[in-house]
């Protein structure tokens, strides 16, 4: 191995006696590993008024590594975990590696091994990881990625599990990360969501049928209608501090109400926070004192007659209610009230959390058409 150093180093400065022409120094060198050029001169002639000295140092290192033998250790097997992919005739689990070779052809060489498209099941809290570092790792649509490092397939529009094919495992998901996945590993549970085998096995374009995917898509294309039909987004970017917002907005991998909050304040960030209020202002005459972002939006759809406006307000309205009073603040008899517009409390929180988006995918959908073309009616929206 060998390592290259490029140097390149100006400096400036003022000097007292300033230099005489004999002190200017040209300097040139040339060896095997090394090559350089060095350079000192006044540096009022170069255009610097206030200084009157520069130099800089231009060249090329190379520092060589030892012997040949030192840098070529013998070549370290990968380890492939082994996961679970069924049960055996007792019930106990049935395990199988998820290394490529060891699968049966084609893909591997083993004629008694499992098929590269077995698929192994995983407790939805895998995901946990890689939302909690939006920064290093991003959860998509049928995927999950390390920047430009690896990238994962895998089924997430499936309500409770998270589902990989186990060649994939062998394949895609890096060595280090195996023992992780490993750890979350149940037996299988049903089938693959219908999302994920059409577009994986038939080929076919497949709209995501997970709450949290339908969300995002919705939200985008909503703003987009919105921007072509009056000119400005209905939300506005977000900050640099949560652009992270979006990303990591999720059904609750757990039952934890530290998580339930976290989503409920992520919605509302997206959805009321971000509501683009100096737009929204500019399209009504008149507004209450004090009028806030839903207030606004409220007076322009009832300005512009859209059907639905009602139930959009009552939403958002609802969920700043429930942020304002469970998230921001101290739980009280507010925060109850918000938790039985909602059903907080009527079962696991994932599920309360699918209600909620339901209403937000609902709301998004109503407010599609602003202007021109006539919205969709309560009637039309899908709820489910």
């Amino acid at each position: 191995m060998v390592l290259a150093l490029y140097i390149d180093r100006c400096r400036y400065g003022m000097i007292e006696p300033a230099l005489r022409d004999d002190e200017a120094i040209i300097e040139d060198k040339a060896e095997a590993d090394l090559v350089y050029n060095f350079h000192r001169s006044d540096a009022r002639r170069i255009g610097y008024e206030k200084r009157n000295i520069f130099s800089r140092l231009l060249g090329k290192v190379i520092l060589r590594g030892g012997p040949e033998w030192a840098f070529n250790p013998r070549p370290r097997k990968e380890r492939h975990e082994e996961f679970i992919i069924g049960v055996d005739g007792s019930g106990e689990p049935r395990l199988h590696t998820c290394d490529p070779s060891a699968l049966a052809p084609p893909h591997g060489a083993n004629p008694d091994g499992a098929f590269y498209l077995t698929p192994v099941f995983f407790r939805r809290e895998v995901l946990q990881k890689y939302y909690a570092d939006p920064s290093r790792y991003e959860v998509i649509d049928s995927g999950v990625r390390c920047a430009s490092l690896w990238n994962l397939r895998l089924d997430n529009n499936h309500e409770r599990y998270v589902i990989v094919w186990l060649g994939d495992l062998g394949t895609y998901l890096p060595e280090r990360e195996r023992p992780y996945w490993k750890s979350f590993n149940v037996r299988p549970d049903g089938e693959m969501s219908d999302t994920f085998l059409r577009r994986a096995i038939h080929g076919d374009y497949a709209e995501p049928s997970a709450e949290d995917h339908i969300f995002k898509d919705q939200y985008q294309q909503t703003n987009q209608r919105w921007e072509g039909s009056l000119g400005w987004p209905l939300f506005v970017p977000l900050s640099k501090a949560d652009e992270h917002v979006a990303s990591v907005l999720r059904v609750p991998l757990s039952n934890s109400p530290s998580e339930f909050d976290e989503q409920v304040g992520a919605l509302t960030k997206l959805m009321v926070d971000s509501l683009n209020e100096a737009e929204l202002a500019r399209g009504v005459t008149s507004f209450p004192k004090n009028a806030k972002g839903i207030t606004k939006l409220k007076a322009l759809l009832e300005a512009r007659q859209v059907e639905g406006t009602a139930e959009i307000i009552d939403f958002l309205r609802g969920l700043q209610s429930l942020r304002s009073t469970g998230v921001a603040h101290l739980k009280g008899k507010n925060y109850e009230e918000a938790m039985r517009r909602f059903g907080v409390g009527d079962g696991p929180n994932a599920d309360v959390f699918r209600r909620v988006l339901k209403e937000a995918i609902n709301a998004l959908r109503l407010l599609e058409a602003p202007g021109g073309d006539a919205p969709p009616t309560a009637s039309q929206v899908p709820r489910s």
